[in-house]
């Protein structure tokens, strides 16, 4: 993972494949990862997608007045992620693999994995496959043929349907 760093006006360190603006010196991208905002204390895994204008808060209790820096809550962002548009995700809560959160939700809890979050504040409305598609009841993706086990608290992928 290589992280991004701006300074001065100027971007270093931009991940290879990655499309970014200005992003905060400790936040991260990993490879293969769009980005449309600033991030403080957020990791963002490889193959991100976050929509425009969503946002990530880095202190739970902000005062103007008062400089929290060494407050930020660490924020990870698991593989395959997709934030949407205007979606605001509160720190200290990771997003699972392949999460989707819809746009303009609230997410104030940790997200599991493939887990499709809508709302304000963000709740569970369904289980996402990798590929980005809401998983029927049986778990197997009408898009892909990739297989999961969903149970009421979690999804995890079995096999491929290549």
């Amino acid at each position: 993972m290589k992280a991004l760093a701006w300074a001065e006006g100027h971007a270093s360190g931009i991940s290879r494949t990655s499309r970014a603006v200005p992003q905060s010196a400790s936040a991260a991208l990993s490879d293969r990862t769009c980005s449309s905002d600033r991030a403080s204390g957020v990791t963002i895994a490889a193959d991100v997608f976050l929509g425009p204008s969503c946002v990530f808060t880095n202190v739970l209790t902000p005062r103007a007045h008062i400089e929290r820096k060494d407050q930020y809550a660490p924020t990870p962002v698991g593989r395959g992620v997709t934030v949407g548009a205007n979606a605001t995700i509160v720190c200290g809560h990771a997003l699972g693999d392949y999460a989707l959160i819809g746009a303009g939700s609230v997410v104030t809890k940790d997200v599991p994995a493939h887990a499709v979050m809508v709302g304000n504040p963000a709740r569970r409305t369904a289980w996402a496959c990798r590929c980005g598609e809401v998983l029927p009841e049986d778990g197997v993706c009408a898009r892909c043929g990739d297989e999961y086990e969903v149970t009421e608290h979690g999804c995890r992928w079995v096999k491929s349907g290549e």
